[in-house]
């Protein structure tokens, strides 16, 4: 949608990944499990095949994708320590102040319409399979040598983790994309594998 309205598909994968950055680091600020953060991803790419950037402040769906996945992931933070620490990210990279009064339960009140309108623009479809859970299977099958097990599984997992940065888990499948992942991962390390059925 927001190529067709202009914007560059350049740009739009710019934004895409900028956010996702922001959605990672507010993660881990906020200590969400990994699986939180990747669902938040997934939530916010979705959104954004339905709705051009030009429609919705970015900053906000992610931190509504952010309260959203918390709470799917049953990892739920308090609304108020989401904004805060979220806009304090923001505030840090756009050299900001920070937001107070009238302006915070402005914020608040458009990032719970914003979660309402993730929720009706996905369908309500928050069980979001992730790729993660493949890694070690797929790794066993393809390789005999149990001491390069973890490091493929970190690669596998490092790549995964980008790969959520591009809306890839909007065209394949967790499988498909643990498969690339682990391809890569052997690729990389120069494994061999046992098994060349991918």
């Amino acid at each position: 949608p927001s190529i067709t309205k202009g914007m560059s598909s350049i740009e739009e994968a710019m934004k895409r990944r900028k956010t996702c950055r922001f959605i990672e680091e507010a993660g881990r600020v906020l200590k969400l499990p990994r699986v939180a953060i990747s669902t938040a991803m997934v939530f916010f790419h979705r959104f954004y095949a339905k709705h051009a950037f030009q429609e919705h402040d970015r900053f906000e769906v992610a931190v509504a994708a952010l309260v959203l996945a918390a709470k799917t992931e049953e990892a739920p933070k308090k609304l108020n320590t989401v904004i805060q620490e979220c806009y304090k990210l923001k505030a840090r990279a756009m050299q900001a102040g920070h937001t107070k009064g009238e302006d915070f339960l402005k914020l608040k009140e458009r990032i719970l319409l914003l979660e309402r309108i993730i929720l009706h623009t996905i369908g309500f479809e928050l069980s979001i399979d992730h790729p993660y859970k493949f890694f070690v299977d797929m790794i066993k099958k393809l390789i005999i040598m149990s001491k390069m097990m973890n490091e493929l599984v970190q690669y596998s997992m490092s790549t995964a983790n980008d790969s959520y940065q591009t809306s890839l888990c909007l065209q394949f499948g967790p499988k498909e994309i643990a498969t690339a992942c682990v391809y890569l991962a052997c690729m990389f390390s120069g494994v061999e594998p046992i098994n060349g059925d991918w």
